[in-house]
């Protein structure tokens, strides 16, 4: 039985505005036509091509997929601090934060308990969810960091007929920058919430060799609000550091890139208090490094050759003070001793080959192997004895270390039809050696113009999700009843279908539309259910289906005056209970302005992005974000000896970010009058509200300063790594 209060979507009191200035990008795309269009056009922008949809090179428009392209030019003019901010800004994407972690949620799908491991992301063609959980933290400890990156490509929908089992919502490729961006960068910055950050680079072009060698720091020190609280355990601020290093190399076709990410987390905002119960001994370290070398060579009649081998490791350990059993006078609390360690290697050689001037055939092989799967779990009990805790009892639960492998095999093929229609093909077979077998996945699409500056794209595709190691067995680890069998979960599936449309007018304007439908089968819900009055994580399967629409209307003007503008409609329901999912909102809107003074050396930037309500699941409900967040930015060019600034105020409206923690289940001599959401199976415990002890991101700031030598300080060139390889 799941205890949630849902909330539904209700007020839009901000289309007024938006509608506005989607009629102001409208008219200004008009006359834009009948001007002078010296200045770079979206049409330059469009033609840029991109290799994540495909695994090779292609215009977005040819793409089988809605695609979306972060630039760098946009992280630096809208201010993106991290990874999570870039992604959150496109459509149809939105973050659920829920403290310690986030969810990005695309469609209508953003679970709780998920740190998605439903879209698979990459860096240069390299995978980073790790072997565990399928997670991957996208906020300041992302291993990439921002400054690094060249452009992000966004592939929406299914991709497992190329990627495999994680690309189950879709891919995001970062691509970095490489060392044509020669010489040196140095930069730092400085915000609220005691927020300080340094980033150094250095590239290097020579006799057709290229490298690039980054590092970073991130540190932040907030203060809680622990001064009225007596004998708080653990500190009272949020302490949070990441450590990031990142080296690529090219030469002769040999591209060797590594990476190494160290984040600390010390009170997570989810720290609260009930009662006498203060939960702030809470702290978690997580390690993400790996190696992965790719050679690409012409080797017969046309054939391109791309062979790449990896090895990745991941580390994660917390301890988290957990507030099981709080009251108004008393409380019993559990230390959460939580460890994890994932290994793996791997090995991708692809082939593709381009014939008769239009089409192309792809086939490839990839084969992993996850050598080292471990998960432990023990809980060490404490109970309020006076003014300290002492310990009363220790549940410890079997560790788990498995192994397992994946291979699979996949093919693509894109035909041109006629000049203007295009048939792109894929499918897909994956075989585990463990509980799943095979799993094959097909996709198709259908793409016609039918004029130069009209595409229609007719996507169907499939994917499959196996139960994470961690779906599988942490739910055993989870309980103190010691539970070591694997739940019998089944995978899950998606099916989709899509249609797309997208119009240029002129060389200024763009307004594309998305209409989809998903399904998902055995679907793999989280839950929290209760044991003897404390709360367990449970797992089953489930099914749901989301449909909606997606609008977006691009403009870039000669003046360099930008924007976007855009509207998501998303339904995404439970099949079973025909509930709406949690952290689904069903509308999304988003507007980004930025308009270069003096001569493009100076950019103000405004975003804005507005989220309908949105249900939660227990043990708190609320908003999964601010309704409303802007953003205000100005950024600079390099201004005087190499010199760049940059400033930004975030989150104006002031709306926290994180859910509100309701709170937890507690005995009967919980606060009259509080509705009792803790006893499904009779037991005599009551919810008891909470409230936080740590300082919430509403508004804040950020001032940075960048230093770059003569030949950095030059225009970037793309990467031409990613160009063939990403």
């Amino acid at each position: 039985m799941r205890c949630s209060r849902y909330l539904s979507a209700s007020r839009n009191i901000w289309l007024a505005p938006l509608a506005v200035s989607f009629l102001l990008l409208a008219t200004g795309a008009a006359l834009a036509q009948q001007s002078d269009v010296s200045a770079l056009s979206l049409e330059d922008l469009l033609n840029v091509k991109i290799y994540s949809a495909s695994k090779y090179e292609q215009k977005a428009e040819e793409a089988p997929s809605s695609i979306s392209v972060i630039t760098a030019e946009e992280i630096r003019h809208y201010g993106y601090q991290n990874l999570q901010e870039a992604l959150q800004s496109v459509t149809g994407f939105y973050v659920a934060n829920h403290g310690s972690y986030s969810t990005l949620g695309v469609r209508g799908f953003a679970p709780p308990g998920d740190s998605n491991g439903r879209i698979l992301f990459l860096v240069n063609g390299h995978a980073l969810n790790n072997n565990i959980d399928d997670s991957v933290l996208i906020g300041d400890a992302f291993p990439v960091d921002i400054d690094l990156i060249d452009r992000i490509e966004i592939v929406r929908g299914p991709s497992s007929s190329l990627y495999g089992a994680d690309a189950f919502f879709g891919v995001v490729n970062v691509i970095t920058r490489t060392g044509k961006s020669q010489g040196t960068m140095v930069n730092g910055e400085a915000g609220s919430l005691g927020t300080y950050k340094e980033n150094a680079t250095y590239g290097l072009d020579r006799n057709g060799t290229q490298a690039l060698f980054s590092a970073s720091y991130w540190d932040t020190a907030a203060p809680g609000t622990l001064d009225s609280i007596q004998d708080p355990i653990g500190s009272s601020s949020a302490h949070d550091q990441a450590r990031k290093a990142f080296a690529l190399v090219s030469s002769h076709g040999f591209t060797l890139q590594a990476a190494a990410s160290s984040a600390q987390a010390h009170a997570p905002n989810s720290a609260s208090w009930c009662g006498a119960c203060h939960q702030t001994d809470t702290h978690t370290t997580t390690f993400q490094g790996y190696a992965d070398l790719q050679y690409e060579h012409p080797v017969w009649k046309g054939v391109q050759m791309t062979a790449r081998t990896y090895v990745d490791a991941y580390s994660y350990h917390g301890a988290y003070n957990d507030l099981r059993t709080c009251s108004t006078s008393s409380c019993h609390q559990l230390i959460d001793y939580d460890t994890a360690h994932g290994n793996r290697a791997g090995a991708e050689l692809k082939l593709s080959r381009q014939f008769l001037d239009k089409h192309r055939i792809t086939v490839g092989s990839e084969y992993r192997d996850n050598f080292k799967q471990a998960q432990d779990n023990a809980m060490v009990a404490y109970q309020l004895n006076g003014a300290t805790y002492q310990p009363s009892t220790t549940y410890l639960t079997t560790p788990y270390n498995r192994t397992s492998a994946i291979w699979g095999i996949y093919a693509e093929g894109e035909f041109h039809l006629l000049h203007n229609l295009i048939l792109n093909a894929g499918v897909r077979n994956d075989r585990y050696n463990y509980s799943f077998g095979s799993t094959t996945n097909p996709r198709a699409a259908l793409i016609y113009s039918p004029r130069k500056t009209t595409t229609l794209k007719f996507l169907y595709g499939t994917a499959f999700r196996a139960p994470s190691f961690s779906e599988m067995y942490y739910e055993g680890m989870q309980t103190i009843l010691g539970q070591s069998a694997p739940l019998p979960l089944k995978p899950e599936k998606i099916r989709t279908l899509e249609a797309d449309v997208e119009h240029q007018f002129g060389k200024r304007a763009t307004l594309s539309a998305a209409f989809f439908y998903n399904h998902i089968g055995n679907y793999i819900e989280e839950e929290t259910v209760l044991v003897d009055g404390q709360d367990a994580t449970d797992y089953s399967n489930s099914k749901a289906n989301a449909k909606g629409a997606e609008f977006e209307l691009t403009s870039k003007l000669p003046s360099g005056l930008e924007g976007r503008l855009s509207y998501t409609y998303q339904d995404a329901r439970n099949e079973i209970s025909g509930i709406s999912m949690p952290n689904a909102p069903k509308h999304l809107e988003k507007l980004t302005i930025a308009d270069p003074l003096l001569r493009g050396k100076l950019t103000p930037a405004l975003e804005a992005q507005y989220m309908s309500r949105s249900l939660t699941a227990w043990p708190s409900t609320g908003y999964s974000a601010p309704p409303l967040l802007m953003n205000l930015t100005v950024s600079s060019r390099p201004l005087w000896q190499g010199f760049a600034l940059s400033a930004g105020v975030y989150n104006l409206v002031g709306r926290s970010f994180s859910e509100s923690t309701m709170g937890y289940c507690g005995p009967q001599d919980a606060p009259a009058g509080v509705v009792s959401q803790c006893n499904p199976g009779g037991e005599q415990f009551q919810f008891v509200p909470a409230k936080s002890l740590l300082p919430e991101d509403r508004r804040s700031f950020r001032f940075k300063i960048t230093w770059t030598s003569g030949e950095h300080a030059n225009k970037d060139k793309s990467n031409p790594h990613t160009e063939e390889t990403h």
